[in-house]
């Protein structure tokens, strides 16, 4: 199985400032298509057409790791201030110091890396001192070599129309907060887009799963990003291995989609314990 796939991933810069990214895994059959698609993208791009766009395609020779995808879970906030409240009392739920709740809303608010700009990567903060783990904090640590399996991406797709949901940037993330919260010292995922003309958010967990935020920023504002929090004493080196290098697919897709409108009746409804 693995020799059959490849991993193709896409950087777009502009003026030298990171603008996109994506990847697939895929057969040789796809090579051409996914690449293609991949080039147009960077091309489009809301933050303007990239001036360097970088394509790595790679033939995966480690075990792929199959998954499902965690369940969907919307908070209907439509005030973004209230919504970010509400991400601290989820993150603080689950265990997550509220300094460093607070200190992970604001650097995804202001720019992350030390010049105030976005990362390329996450954050990795650990969940009790609050302390940046990641080693470069200009580009933080990218997780990579994830994708669906064409039945489950199809069948996502189609779960997503049906509810009328956003079919482009969910999918991908959805893929990467799976992998990311599968890794156990990972307690929580904290993402919202830095694509100004996309203003949603996510906290993601295993047991809870994907809890979507339709307004986590202001329209308009081109910053965000994602903070992994993970527990004290992690190996970080084996940590960073597994979110950059372990290629994971999804082939199983949770068909759980449900609309709340405060995290309280996530939490209860999710009953965690």
């Amino acid at each position: 199985m693995v020799k059959d796939y490849f991993s193709l991933r896409m950087r777009a810069t502009k003026e030298q400032q990171h603008i996109s990214g994506a990847e697939r895994i895929i057969t040789a059959a796809r090579i051409e298509s996914a690449a293609a698609k991949l080039i147009r993208r960077a091309r489009e791009h809301a933050h303007g057409q990239a001036d360097v766009i970088n394509l790595t395609l790679e033939l995966l020779e480690n075990e792929i790791t199959e998954i499902s995808s965690l369940p969907i879970r919307t908070i209907k906030q439509d005030d973004y201030r209230l919504a970010r409240d509400e991400v601290k009392d989820l993150l603080v739920q689950l265990g997550i110091n509220k300094q460093a709740t607070s200190k992970a809303i604001n650097l995804l608010a202001k720019g992350a890396n030390p010049k105030g700009e976005n990362m390329r990567g996450a954050v990795i903060m650990e969940l009790t001192s609050a302390n940046r783990l990641e080693g470069d904090q200009f580009r933080g640590v990218r997780a990579s070599r994830m994708d669906y399996s064409g039945e489950a991406k199809e069948r996502l797709l189609k779960l997503l129309e049906d509810n009328e949901l956003n079919r482009t940037h969910i999918p991908e993330a959805l893929a990467l907060a799976s992998k990311v919260v599968a890794h156990r010292q990972i307690v929580a995922e904290l993402c919202w887009s830095d694509d100004p003309d996309y203003t949603g958010g996510y906290v993601a967990n295993q047991e809870l799963g994907y809890c979507r935020f339709p307004f986590l920023k202001p329209e308009g504002l081109g910053r965000g990003g994602r903070v992994f929090f993970v527990q004290p004493g992690l190996d970080l080196s084996e940590l960073v291995d597994y979110l950059e290098q372990k290629p994971v697919l999804v082939t199983q897709l949770n068909p759980n989609i449900k609309e709340y409108q405060t995290i309280t009746e996530v939490i209860t409804n999710a009953e965690l314990g």
